[in-house]
């Protein structure tokens, strides 16, 4: 199935069947783009390249528009081929005029539309799933799984889990990841090293002054993990067996001779358990 069928096929399960729309040329001047657009930002150079598509073969899709007062319309869909339309300087645009959508419906496309058909950085992409499960929400009262999300957005559910994962971050580490335009991939090195905040901002400041790719952080993030000691039950047992035998040494001179021979014995049961475990745990499973 096409990104286009899917987009459809998302797009019937948030606009009500009672919705009406038709089909009109619209003077450039009387079209806005919508104030709360999923999209924060728009590739130049792209937007460039879709002018010059369109200078050549016009418009192939119809922007989707809905009436917003006095004789304006606001989009719903396509404010990149609104955007390319201005920069060469056309009059008017194709636009299916759809009555009757409510804010939530329009948001609900939008974001079906930007996650589909756009180069969203992966920040934006990460906003605008978290915005279509709650908008799912909102419409239907049910709470869309991530494995339903993926199969919308033809994303796996892992890859669903990873751009969501990005909004996780700590905010700092969040407002550096924006700035730097990064990808998913550096988002799930950030990731790996969660809970160890000194690390991830070890990470993403090397990434910022080495320039290194997705696979790079990951595989970075990997030899930060191996770097840290790994602390285990037998670890705190450790811990707490050394005060006690440090406790044992500094009381030994004022024990009587029955106290350290009782020590001692226990010592050696203690010795013999320590070893039948350690021969326990060699067995082949």
């Amino acid at each position: 199935m096409s990104g286009t069928n899917r987009a459809d096929k998302v797009v019937s399960l948030f606009l009500t069947s009672s919705t009406g729309s038709q089909v009109k040329e619209l003077p450039l001047g009387k079209v806005n783009p919508r104030t709360n657009q999923p999209r924060k930002t728009f590739n130049d150079k792209k937007i460039g390249e879709l002018a010059e598509s369109i200078r050549e073969r016009g418009v192939l899709q119809p922007i989707r528009v809905r009436p917003n007062g006095s004789g304006m319309y606001e989009i719903i869909a396509g404010e990149r081929r609104w955007r390319a339309c201005n920069l060469i300087g056309l009059k008017t645009i194709p636009a299916v005029i759809t009555e009757g959508v409510k804010d939530i419906e329009v948001m609900a496309e939008a974001l079906i539309e930007n996650i589909q058909r756009e180069d969203l950085v992966a920040f934006e992409k990460a906003m605008a799933i978290k915005e279509m499960i709650e908008c799912q929400l909102a419409l239907t009262g049910k709470k869309m799984t991530l494995e339903a999300a993926g199969k919308m957005l033809g994303l796996t559910r892992q890859r669903v889990c990873q751009y969501l994962g990005i909004l996780k971050l700590p905010e700092h580490i969040l407002e550096k990841f924006c700035q730097s335009d990064l990808n998913e991939m550096h988002a799930r090195a950030l990731i790996m090293l969660r809970g160890l905040i000194e690390l991830q901002e070890k990470l993403i400041d090397d990434i910022e002054t080495m320039g290194l790719s997705g696979q790079q952080a990951i595989e970075w993030a990997q030899q930060y993990l191996s770097d840290v000691p790994v602390k285990t039950s037998v670890h705190n047992l450790v811990s707490k067996s050394d005060k006690q035998m440090n406790k044992l040494k500094k009381d030994w001179p004022n024990m009587t001779a029955q106290q350290q021979i009782a020590c001692r014995k226990e010592l050696g049961e203690l010795q013999k358990r320590i070893q039948n475990t350690l021969n326990e745990l060699k067995k082949p499973e």
